[in-house]
């Protein structure tokens, strides 16, 4: 069974505002309060995917790894057919329509290119 997890939310002038207590780095919005509850769910299943190469000390980290341009990332998925599901303050999700998988994309300029080829697999595009 699932651990309850505890939201705060408010209301801005324009958006509902909310976060994990949980998780302090999801927080998002939403124009009505179910979509801001919608977007926390999306992120925290997000959250579990996404694995931030900044994060990781550069001592742990695949050396020799060329990052990807975060325009040519995103080139390669809407050529391959992905589209843009949701953006976020944290990061943009995609999706693949031909399979309904969807992966977060980092906002920063390069990507790592482990976390690239990571995308594109669990997007069904290989790696």
């Amino acid at each position: 069974m699932a651990k309850p997890l505890t939201t705060v939310y408010w209301k801005s002038e324009k958006a509902w505002l909310g976060k994990l207590i949980e998780y302090p780095t999801i927080m998002t919005q939403g124009e009505t309060l179910e979509e801001l509850e919608e977007e926390l769910e999306e992120n925290l299943k997000d959250a579990h995917t996404l694995m931030v190469m900044e994060d990781v000390p550069r001592g742990l980290r695949n050396q020799g790894n060329r990052p990807v341009k975060r325009g040519e990332l995103i080139r390669q998925l809407t050529e391959a057919g992905c589209v843009l599901h949701r953006h976020g303050a944290r990061h943009d999700t995609y999706l693949n329509p031909a399979n309904g998988q969807k992966q977060p994309v980092p906002p920063r300029a390069e990507v790592d290119d482990t976390l690239a080829k990571h995308i594109k697999k669990h997007l069904g595009l290989g790696g």
